[in-house]
């Protein structure tokens, strides 16, 4: 669980779903889920995650949950080589519509 929100920078690539015998992303399951991974804010009024004036990011294979009061994911500004792929967004809450995702 994070205590604070994750600012991803420019440049960087998160994958999840490994089983833990994958030599690369490309071996992983993380399409359907069968081994989650999770990123998790245990703060209120955080995000999980917020990309500002991203390039070249990609978040693929990860559960974004637990923001309270802000959206899970926030992209800010961010240029269209910013991606998310096979990502779960889910059980986040926010007192304006898009407790998920904020583009």
């Amino acid at each position: 669980a994070l205590d604070d929100t994750a600012r991803i920078p420019s440049g960087v690539s998160l994958f999840g779903g490994f089983a833990g015998t994958e030599s690369s992303p490309e071996a992983r399951r993380a399409i359907n889920f069968a081994h989650e991974t999770i990123l998790k804010i245990d703060r209120a009024d955080a995000s999980v995650v917020e990309i500002h004036d991203g390039r070249d990011i990609r978040l693929d294979g990860l559960t974004f949950t637990g923001a309270n009061g802000k959206p899970g994911v926030v992209l800010l500004r961010c240029a269209p080589t910013v991606v998310l792929a096979h990502c779960r967004i889910a059980r986040n809450t926010a007192p304006e519509p898009g407790a998920g995702l904020s583009i």
